[in-house]
């Protein structure tokens, strides 16, 4: 829940990993509770989604940064998304 392009580690990460366990422990409930065996995300949803954080991230100083966040710490050139 806290793995690759999270933003766990810019948070406290014991409050947010209790956060994302609840968040799951009430999506599991809520497929128990309608009989459903899975839950996806809609392709659209998905990609409005992205553009969400992508303009947020656009309108912040993170993504101009030379940091480990951003991959600084491995080395060749970073793959684009």
């Amino acid at each position: 829940m806290t793995g690759p392009g999270s933003p766990s580690v810019l948070a406290n990460m014991v409050l947010h990993s209790e956060l994302h366990v609840d968040w799951v422990a009430d999506a599991i409930a809520y497929l128990d509770t309608h009989g459903a065996i899975a839950l996806e995300a809609r392709p659209d949803a998905a990609a409005d989604w992205v553009k969400e954080c992508s303009g947020r991230a656009a309108g912040a100083l993170m993504p101009d940064a030379n940091s480990w966040y951003l991959g600084a710490n491995i080395p060749g050139p970073l793959l684009s998304s």
